[in-house]
């Protein structure tokens, strides 16, 4: 966005580590390192998967405005980061998809039972229910299947524009 402030590269150690660490407290809780109850019958890799997201997601800014002279920001940034950091910042947007996309395909394809509740808010009117368990598998399993195409987009737009 033309304009818009950069983040500065001490932010963005500090905001990706910030990120890094809000993920290792899922992990460590899915693994019983630490207590933190999950939803019975949820697997651990479930957990895992969950905390990974914020794990990569702060390493996308350390990689994207810490590392190198220039910050990946846009396109221009990302055929100008260099093959290394290109590849880096391609392959860890990719994997928080897929990541993303796996967690959604278990909530709506994996097994066992599951309960969705509903809202909605609008001034002077807010409403609340219960979604039967179909409902809320069909909205996670169109998530599941945007995040999966969204990887194959991201990795594939990626690819050529930093080949560029």
């Amino acid at each position: 966005m033309a304009g818009s402030p950069e983040l500065s590269p001490r932010g963005a150690v500090i905001a990706g580590l910030f990120c890094i660490a809000l993920g290792v407290f899922p992990i460590l809780g899915a693994l019983g390192v630490i207590d933190l109850r999950m939803t019975p019958g949820t697997p651990v890799w479930v957990g895992v998967a969950a905390g990974v997201v914020f794990v990569l997601g702060g390493l996308v800014i350390v990689n994207s405005y810490a590392i190198g002279p220039k910050a990946i920001s846009d396109a221009d940034g990302l055929s100008a980061a260099g093959p290394y950091r290109a590849f880096a910042q391609i392959l860890l947007t990719t994997m928080i998809c897929v990541t993303l996309a796996a967690i959604a395909g278990w909530v709506a394809f994996g097994p066992g039972e599951r309960e969705f509740s509903t809202g909605g808010s609008l001034p002077f009117y807010s409403s609340r229910g219960k979604s039967s368990g179909w409902g809320g598998r069909a909205v996670f399993g169109a998530g599941a299947i945007f995040a999966a195409v969204m990887a194959v987009a991201v990795a594939v737009a990626g690819f050529r524009r930093a080949k560029r």
